[in-house]
């Protein structure tokens, strides 16, 4: 089923389709909120119809050449509000990123200071923890000895592992408690690194933060390539910062000409211009 619509020159049909347009850009406005968030096409297409049909019941050329430069501005103004957008997310990230670069690079020198240590392996086990009743440390030389005191003073902290207590030292490096994600949880801070191991039972503690150096190549591995590409994506935005809208040039020419073109309606009482904004090029028309 087609339906056709007739419009005769210099009728009536100019106030019906002047009623239909401002309904329908009524109806548009009121469901798009942000042009470049949510946008309702099938109303676009129905204000641009509308304003056809109006501009040819006037009989007056210019008038459907006024339609055409507003449909190719509204385009536009849309492109430049979410090339805005997508630069206030490109600024914020410029902005993080240098915080998150130093934050890996921390890390990444951290990691190596690890490797190191694991190099230069001690020639027997040796680890000093905080004893039980104060806060003094004392040497402690083997691993089941070692892991039931870090369980015990763990659990004797727990009211107080909100935020990180020092429990002792092992290899060169400060081991914390915490609890995270529910659970205790002990950290060797290596100069911003961190080696977590979860589920403190009392047994296999010191043995799991072995393991835990043992795979530091693999975490020194993963951090390099995320700092990599957090340096190139800083670099890649400031340079993207640099450039200017695309269609600048363009918006400029339309903007020209349809100042232009209102101006020589409005000497016949046609004049229905809208204001259309690109940057610091602003076109404003009296209603």
């Amino acid at each position: 089923i087609y339906v056709f619509y007739y419009v005769t020159s210099r009728s009536y049909d100019t106030c019906l389709w002047q009623l239909i347009q401002v309904k329908a850009e009524f109806i548009s406005k009121l469901q798009k909120g942000r042009p470049n968030t949510r946008e309702a096409d099938d109303v676009g297409d129905l204000v641009l119809t509308a304003a056809m049909a109006k501009a040819i019941s006037l009989g007056d050329d210019r008038v459907l050449q006024k339609i055409k430069l507003e449909n190719g501005l509204t385009q536009l103004q849309r492109q430049y509000r979410s090339w805005i957008e997508s630069r206030k997310d490109m600024e914020r990230d410029v902005g993080a990123l240098p915080a998150l670069i130093a934050r890996h690079e921390k890390e990444l020198q951290g990691l190596r200071l690890v490797e190191a240590d694991k190099l230069a392996k001690p020639d027997k086990f040796v680890v000093s923890l905080r004893e039980m009743r104060s806060t003094n440390f004392e040497n402690i030389g083997t691993r089941e000895e070692a892991d039931v005191r870090i369980h015990t003073i763990v659990n004797l902290l727990r009211p107080m592992l909100r935020k990180p207590v020092k429990v002792g030292n092992y290899r060169n490096f400060v081991l914390f408690a915490e609890i995270r994600m529910g659970a205790i949880a002990v950290i060797m801070d290596v100069n911003g690194a961190e080696l977590v191991v979860h589920n403190i039972q009392g047994t296999g503690t010191f043995n799991a933060i072995d393991r835990e150096m043992a795979d530091i190549a693999v975490k020194q591995n993963s951090v390099e390539r995320t700092l990599f590409g957090a340096k190139a994506r800083l670099e890649s935005l400031r340079n993207e910062l640099k450039k200017s809208w695309r269609h600048q040039e363009d918006a400029e020419k339309l903007l020209e000409e349809y100042s232009t073109l209102c101006e020589e309606l409005a000497q016949n009482g046609l004049v229905d211009a809208k204001r259309f904004s690109f940057g610091t090029v602003t076109e404003t028309f009296p209603r």
